[in-house]
């Protein structure tokens, strides 16, 4: 065994897939403004991406298996307006909002390109919504928040749905989504509509579930460590599943 590329500690570096993602700020003794985002590929060995942002540091998800990196600021913070002040499109997406302190702008970018797929705002409702997670598909985003809901907005803003659970997991590839249930059931849904396509029931509470490639199939652990393959085609309402 020998060293493939040394992680600097001071630096805060996660894995995503095949890729290692490094946010690196310009001062150690203020991490949160003036930092950069760089995307190593790890079979490549190369740099693919880098992004930099000299204001207020954005908070951010990934999700490698959906090809998704989201940043998202306050509405209100110096980078958000930054932005807005070279993009109309930005602007744009903020203008709906006379509370930007309330608001929350997001960019999305292909996480394998850093290509940016779309951009938007959203309310917080006074800071009702404290994120947890956001992803996003072609068209949609995706945000977990603390009260267990899951809430879907199209990439204009308007909330497309809101659903009681946690833990989303999303198929780009086929516009589902499924959540996880406080019963520990497992639901699947349609983004474009945001509508419930069917429930599936386990003896034991899903540890994990993810989508394959193209959407059509679904992986389930349970916590008895039993796995479930899953079609997902239309079903009825509910399901019982065998393994």
């Amino acid at each position: 065994m020998r060293p493939e590329r040394a992680i600097d500690e001071k630096n805060h570096t996660i894995e995503a897939g095949r890729y290692l993602l490094t946010i690196t700020p310009a001062k150690t003794d203020n991490p949160r403004n003036d930092v950069s985002f760089e995307l190593w590929d790890i079979i490549d060995k190369k740099v693919v991406w880098t992004k930099e942002f000299s204001h207020e540091g954005p908070a951010y998800h990934v999700d490698s298996r959906a090809n998704v990196l989201a940043l998202y600021w306050k509405a209100s913070s110096q980078s958000a307006k930054s932005i807005g002040k070279d993009d109309p499109a930005a602007a744009a997406a903020m203008a709906h909002f006379k509370d930007r302190d309330s608001a929350v702008f997001v960019l999305i970018f292909d996480l394998d390109t850093g290509k940016l797929r779309g951009q938007t705002a959203f309310d917080t409702g006074n800071h009702s919504i404290q994120i947890e997670t956001v992803k996003a598909s072609a068209d949609r985003l995706i945000v977990a928040d603390g009260n267990s809901r899951v809430l879907v907005y199209s990439f204009d803003g308007q909330v497309q749905g809101t659903i009681a659970g946690h833990s989303p997991q999303i198929s780009a590839k086929s516009d589902l989504l499924t959540v996880r249930t406080a019963s520990g059931e497992l639901e699947l849904y349609d983004l474009r509509d945001a509508r419930k396509r069917t429930r599936y029931e386990f003896q034991n509470r899903v540890a994990f579930d993810g989508f394959n490639a193209d959407g059509t199939r679904l992986l389930v652990l349970t916590s008895d460590q039993t796995v479930y393959i899953l079609d997902t085609a239309p079903k009825k309402d509910s399901a019982v599943v065998s393994k």
